[in-house]
């Protein structure tokens, strides 16, 4: 399962077509919205049939591209708003932090 973190500090729906391009299935966000008009795109295993379909920040999900000629793409994917996602944690041990100033 992968996390990407979304980049609406305030949305709790997302566009499926953006996330297929924000979690690397597809490699553009003019690929990711040709594959979910051309009816390519499933979320838990139904079709997804329009650009507006969304789905929920922080709920875990499987995201597939199903091709014709019978290649999938798919992975489990869970949105986190910025906020959410864990953040770095300074240690003062840490070499990197033992010299600095400020």
């Amino acid at each position: 399962m992968i996390t990407v973190r979304w980049f609406s500090a305030i949305a709790k729906r997302a566009e499926v077509w953006r996330v297929l391009d924000l979690s690397g299935i597809t490699k553009s966000v003019r690929e990711s919205q040709g594959f979910t008009k051309a009816g390519y795109v499933y979320l838990n295993g139904s079709l997804v049939t329009s650009l507006k379909e969304t789905v929920e920040l922080g709920v875990p999900f499987r995201l597939e591209v199903r091709f014709p000629n019978g290649v999938l793409s798919g992975k489990y994917i869970t949105l986190v708003n910025r906020m959410q996602a864990p953040g770095r944690v300074q240690r003062p041990n840490d070499p990197r932090t033992l010299n600095r100033k400020g």
